[in-house]
Order: structure tokens, then C-alpha cells, then sequence
């Protein structure tokens, strides 16, 4: 049944995760239909800038997409060249750069937007011959812009050169130069874990015939080095749209014959497996020159151009991050152990249980495995955290933990006499019993020894007990004391333990009295010291009689003689004796316990002796202070 569950429950993830992706229409671009555009998001804001692009003319405009409120608000006009720009986002601001505008305009201008005073602030140039069709991608720090092409029919000439962007000094420096074919024109980047991806494009010669490809790069701005990856799922294409999720990269849209053969397939690419998985194609028509980027779990593209028409639609490609878990029981019985297993539909190598009544209750592991050791409904949370974001998912009520049967507490061992029988009770705390006799009754009769044991069933939950009959001869006499060594002229009290017993006869060698008919005696004592024999003849109903000798049972320590004490000025001193304890009115005076003690005031002071076996006697006597001794110290 487990085996078969967790077949169920990974179809069951793969399912959800081919599920949680899509494409959701969003409202249309605010403005003209258009292609060639460039765009970025600043992530913090929520907000998805899309800048220039050809409209039948080379427009500046730049549109700011609110994905919480789907609304698009025309933002202040961008300097540059606006067709075929790059653009990327570094902490919560845009860059743009490069470039072409009318009359093969070709620009190396490099821009900042601050979206906070709706501003364009010119930066420093990019370093490499000016030109459009770049590609470019952002790591959190740097900015990453290279390849393109510039000049007129018959004079195009192609660059692999590539330069990284410091915002935080406003500098350029080149790094290694784009080995893959098809820098030259509408190649495809982006980023993934502080690495640059660039794939795809076409190579173009000087008459601007261009060549697609489908090769891709990974770029480490540690080493400065290009990586051949594997190549892009979808074949050659070219001027497709691009943007990064978390830790996956995505492609798609675009043509795969050169302003012809638009697509609208999509592909996601897995840095970590060096692996293309095919998605969820775009939600509008095949096009290409649509511009994307991507806020949180979000991708964003729309515009662009199918051969006919320049488009304004705009559509959210959306991972839906769900985060589920299952049990492997909720209906439990106390102290019993559930598996949880942890179902989520996006990488994670984090987790954070809660498990109220659970035992333990939190846990940090996938699948972990908790007791309950107390009956009551229990609310389960998990809260999965991914690259990008956390989600939380609360079950109320979700374990329910069932207490065992309420069964009697059939009691410690105990003993029946010969002949007699005993009624063991069950209770009422379920609906079926099992004894170890078999029997199936609530409860059962017994007269021979041994040790019973009984489950007691509800359905749910079972409970058990057990308890050990001993058979005895009840007619034996047995009895105890409340002490059996004591003091000279100390007294006791006698138990008589017999069972079924009617009449009783004792007798205390040494005891005063010395006979008893009670069943317990009280106050026997003993007035001279030795060791001294008890015995108890009992008789039970039908005139059967025992007797119990108990051979120097009883022992009697001599008490010591009074103690003498013997007066010089103040001091007192008792007569020899093991241990001394001196008192004062009757209290004992801490630390007084050495033989001699000096008075300091009027009164009764009394010394109380014992001997080596623990047995006392004592002595008082008056003492009357008369004087004050001299004070000694300054003399005034």
C-alpha cells in the first residue's frame, strides 16, 4: 500500500507541476503596436518597463506595466536610440543602451532610469562601436552587453566583442569575447545564479544575409570564460524572447527562417542538469521582436511582430508554486507515529514543519515522522521555501488523535485464598474484549493461579491490562509490628495480617501486657532490656486454628542510667556517655553537644545522653547567673 501511495503521489506532483504553468492574458500595451522594442523589470516595484521599438516610426515612448494593478502608465521618453536597444535592471533601476534609430542611426549611448523620480540620466558610453541588435543580461552587481551589428547594406559588419557594466563606478571593462555563431542579430540572454546565458541568433554578412543557429553559452564572470551548453531545444531561431526565473532560463517566440516561420513555442533551460524541457506554448500568436522579463515567478512579453500586423497584446507567463503535504494515517490512536511527505511543484532544499501535539514539533526535514502522545485534533503547517519566494500551507484539524479505551485498572498482583474466586472487570471502555483465557466477556471469574491479561477494542484504538492471581492457605497466621528493635520502657502496636480469622490469642514473651485476645494490640511495652520471642494463634469460622511463632523477634535495648552533671562556677558537665545534647528550657541549644557547657543565663539547663544503641536518658538542673563577667576592650 505505501509503494502504491507514493506512485500516487509523485504522479500526482508531476501532474500539478505541467498544471502550475501558463500564460494569462494581461491587459494590452498602452500604446501603438510594435516591435523591436527592448524592456526590463524592477522587481521591487512590481513593474515591467517597455521601451521604444518601431511603430511606423522610431518611437522613444517608454510604458510602465503595474503587475498588481494590470495597468499600464506612459512614463517618461527615453534619449537614446529605441529600436534593438538592450536593457537590464541593477537595484531597483533600469539601464538601457545601443541601439539604432532612422537612417541606420546606429548608437553607443548607455542610459539609468530612476523609476522613483521617473528620470533618464546618461552614464557612461558603451565602450565597443556603436550599434543594435545586442544581447545583454544582468547579474545582481554587473551588467553584460556585447555582440550586434552596424553599418548599411553591403557594409554590415558583425561583432562578438562583449564589455560588463559596474553601475557603482559607472565603468566598462571588456571581458572575453561571445564564441557562438549568432551574436550578430537577435541572439537570446539571460541569467541564472550571478552566470550569463547567450544562445541562438543569427551570424549576418555584409549584405545583412543572416544565418540562424541554435547553439547556447553559459558565461562565468568569475573566470571570465565562455561554456558550451547544450544546444536550445526549439532549433535555430532568432529574435526570440528571453527572460529567468528563479534558477531556470526561458526562450521562445521568435522565427526560424529569418522574417518568416514565427513561432510561439517555449522553452525552459535548467542550468543545473544542463537541460531544455519544453512548456507551455505563448498564450497569443507566433511573433518575434517581443520583448521579456520576468518579476518574481513571472515572465512578461508582448508586442512584436508576425510579418503582418505589429501587435499590443501582453501576457504573463506564470509558475504557480504550490507547496501540498500528505499523511501517511490522520485517524490515529495515542502514541502512535504518522509520516508526513512534503508535495511541492518547485525546487527546494528547505522546509519548516509544525506539528501542534506533535512529538517532536517542528522538524526541518522533507518527509519527517512524528508521534502524537495525546488525543485531540492537531493543525499541521509546512512552509517550503524556494529560490524565489515561500509558500505556507496550514491543515486544520488534520491529525486526529483517538485515546485507547478507558479499560479498569485491574489493580497491583494480589492473592485469593483456597477455594475462593475472583471477579476481573474489563469495564466499559470498548466494544469488543479478548482475556487471555479466550473469554470475550466483559468480565471473568477465577480460582487458580496464574497472570491474566485482557485487550479491550473500540474499533479505533485498543488498550490492555494484566494483573497475577496468587492462591495462598488463608488459615496461615501472619502478622507485623509497628517496630521490632525499641528502647527500654518503649511501647508498639501488633497487626494481625491472617485472613478469614475470628479469634486470636497472643502472647508477649517480655511485653507488658504480656497476653492479647484484640486483633491488634496496642501499647505493648517493654520495661527490661533483651530479646524476647512473639507468638499469635488465630482460628478462623469453622473452629480451624494455627499457630505462628516468631523466635527472638522483638529486641530490647537498655536505656542508659541517668547522667550526673556537676557544676563549677558556670560551667556544667554531664557523666560520660556516647552522645550529649544540651537544652535550655527545654531546646535544644544548637552545637551544644560536647560533654561540658557553659551557661550564660538564669534558667533550667538539661543534658540529654544516648548511648551506642540509640536509646536516651537525661538529667536538669537550675542554674542562676548572679554576676555580669568583665567586658573586655576600650576603656572609656
Amino acid at each position: 500500500m505505501k509503494k502504491n501511495l507514493l506512485l500516487t503521489l509523485l504522479f500526482l506532483f508531476s501532474f500539478q507541476y505541467l498544471h502550475a504553468q501558463s500564460w494569462i492574458a494581461k491587459i494590452d500595451f498602452g500604446g501603438t503596436g510594435r516591435n523591436r522594442a527592448c524592456s526590463f523589470s524592477i522587481p521591487e516595484l512590481h513593474k515591467y518597463y517597455l521601451v521604444g521599438g518601431y511603430d511606423y516610426s522610431y518611437s522613444q515612448e517608454v510604458w510602465e506595466f503595474d503587475t498588481l494593478t494590470n495597468a499600464w502608465t506612459q512614463k517618461q521618453n527615453f534619449p537614446g536610440a529605441s529600436t534593438t536597444c538592450v536593457a537590464f535592471s541593477i537595484n531597483g533601476k533600469g539601464y538601457v543602451g545601443t541601439g539604432v534609430g532612422g537612417g541606420y542611426t546606429w548608437s553607443n549611448l548607455f542610459y539609468e532610469y530612476d523609476p522613483s523620480t521617473d528620470t533618464w540620466t546618461q552614464k557612461a558610453n558603451f565602450p565597443g562601436a556603436a550599434r543594435g541588435y545586442c544581447v545583454g543580461f544582468a547579474t545582481e552587481t554587473r551588467g553584460y552587453i556585447g555582440g550586434g551589428f552596424n553599418g548599411t547594406p553591403g557594409v554590415f559588419i558583425a561583432f562578438t566583442d562583449f564589455y560588463e557594466y559596474d553601475p557603482a563606478t559607472d565603468s566598462w571593462i571588456a571581458i572575453a569575447n561571445y564564441p557562438g555563431a549568432g551574436a550578430a542579430l537577435g541572439a537570446s540572454g539571460f541569467s541564472v545564479n550571478g552566470k550569463g546565458y547567450v544562445g541562438c541568433g543569427s551570424s549576418i554578412d555584409v549584405n545583412g544575409v543572416q544565418t540562424l543557429h541554435n547553439d547556447f553559452w553559459e558565461y562565468d564572470p568569475v573566470t571570465n570564460s565562455w561554456n558550451a551548453k547544450a544546444n536550445y531545444a526549439g532549433g535555430i531561431i532568432g529574435e526570440a524572447t528571453s527572460f529567468s526565473i528563479c534558477d531556470k532560463g526561458y526562450i521562445g517566440l521568435g522565427y526560424n527562417v529569418p522574417h518568416a516561420s514565427f513561432k510561439k513555442d517555449f522553452y525552459q533551460f535548467d542550468p543545473a542538469t544542463n537541460t531544455w524541457n519544453q512548456i507551455a506554448d505563448y498564450g497569443g500568436p507566433a511573433r518575434a521582436y517581443s520583448p521579456g522579463a520576468a518579476i518574481g515567478n513571472s515572465g512578461y512579453a508582448g508586442t512584436g511582430h508576425d510579418g503582418i500586423i505589429l501587435m499590443k497584446d501582453f501576457y504573463e507567463y506564470r509558475i504557480k508554486h504550490d507547496a501540498d503535504f500528505s499523511a501517511s494515517d490522520t485517524l490515529i490512536c495515542v502514541g502512535d507515529a504518522v509520516s508526513f511527505l512534503s508535495i511541492s511543484n518547485f525546487s527546494t532544499t528547505n522546509w519548516n514543519w509544525n506539528f501542534s501535539g506533535g512529538n517532536p514539533s517542528t522538524s526541518t526535514l522533507p518527509n519527517p515522522t512524528i508521534n502524537f502522545d495525546a488525543a485531540g485534533y492537531y493543525d499541521i503547517t509546512l512552509t517550503v521555501y524556494g529560490e524565489c519566494d515561500s509558500i505556507t500551507i496550514t491543515k486544520t484539524n488534520y491529525i486526529h488523535v483517538i485515546d485507547f479505551p478507558s479499560i479498569n485498572n485491574l489493580g497491583n498482583d494480589t492473592a485469593i485464598c483456597e477455594g475462593d474466586s475472583l471477579l476481573l472487570d474489563a469495564g466499559n471502555g470498548g466494544g469488543t474484549f479478548l482475556w487471555s483465557n479466550g473469554s470475550t466477556a466483559q468480565s471473568i471469574w477465577v480460582s487458580v493461579d496464574g497472570n491474566y491479561f485482557v485487550v479491550v477494542s473500540d474499533g479505533n484504538c485498543s488498550g490492555s491490562d494484566s494483573i497475577v492471581i496468587t492462591i495462598i492457605n488463608c488459615n496461615q497466621p501472619s502478622l507485623s509490628v509497628s517496630d521490632t528493635s525499641v528502647c527500654q520502657k518503649f511501647c508498639v502496636n501488633y497487626f494481625d495480617l491472617t485472613l478469614n480469622s475470628v479469634e486470636w490469642h497472643w502472647t508477649f514473651e517480655g511485653g507488658s501486657p504480656s497476653t492479647s485476645i484484640l486483633q491488634n494490640p496496642t501499647q505493648i511495652c517493654y520495661n527490661t532490656p533483651g530479646v524476647y520471642d512473639v507468638t499469635l494463634i488465630t482460628k478462623d469460622a469453622l473452629g480451624n486454628s494455627d499457630t505462628i511463632a516468631l523466635l527472638n523477634f522483638m529486641t530490647v535495648n537498655a536505656t542508659p542510667a541517668l547522667p550526673t552533671i556537676t557544676q563549677v562556677g558556670y560551667v556544667l558537665t554531664s557523666s560520660i556517655a556516647s552522645s550529649y545534647q544540651w537544652q535550655f528550657n527545654s531546646v535544644d541549644i544548637p552545637g551544644a553537644t560536647l560533654q561540658s557547657y557553659t551557661a550564660t543565663s538564669t534558667g533550667f539547663y538539661t543534658v540529654v545522653i544516648g548511648n551506642e544503641t540509640g536509646c536516651v536518658s537525661s538529667n536538669t538542673i537550675y542554674v542562676l547567673i548572679t554576676g555580669v563577667e568583665e567586658i573586655s576592650g576600650n576603656e572609656f
